[in-house]
């Protein structure tokens, strides 16, 4: 019973960790993410360009604040997980399809303030498009 109760417990911390996105942390990004590009990238179901905007830097800042990806751009696999696999439960698929757009090239390759550009690109266009893009929604569209 203990053990049930220590999983329990540590389940709910990561839920609260994961769901806890301070709207403050978006604030940082205003000045570059205005609402016609929210709408934009909220209302997109697919990859495409958003004329007159460097998505660089928007998706750098919103990803990063929303923990999306991680300090340095890179997908944050842990974040994403398993509030994707309610989406999306066939783990294998998803891990595949995560760790797809978490290579070395987009990794190490790719400058600092092009990664979380890269792994978003990356990500809605492959088989977790869906699932990633209802957690998109959920922690940066609300």
């Amino acid at each position: 019973i203990t053990m049930k109760v220590f999983l329990c417990c540590v389940l709910i911390y990561q839920l609260q960790v994961i769901f806890q996105i301070d709207a403050a942390s978006l604030d940082t990004c205003k000045d570059i993410f205005g609402p016609s590009i929210k709408k934009q990238l909220c209302e997109a179901n697919s990859y495409q360009n958003v004329n007159g905007v460097d998505l660089d830097k928007t998706l750098d800042c919103v990803l990063k604040a929303t923990n999306i990806v991680d300090k340095t751009g890179a997908g944050n696999f842990y974040s994403l997980y398993n509030p994707m696999k309610v989406y999306l439960n066939d783990g294998r698929k998803l891990n595949f399809n995560l760790e797809s757009c978490m290579t070395r090239r987009l990794k190490y390759e790719l400058a600092d303030g092009e990664r979380a550009h890269g792994f978003y690109k990356c990500v809605m266009q492959n088989e977790a498009r869906d699932a990633f893009k209802k957690v998109f929604n959920e922690r940066v569209c609300k």
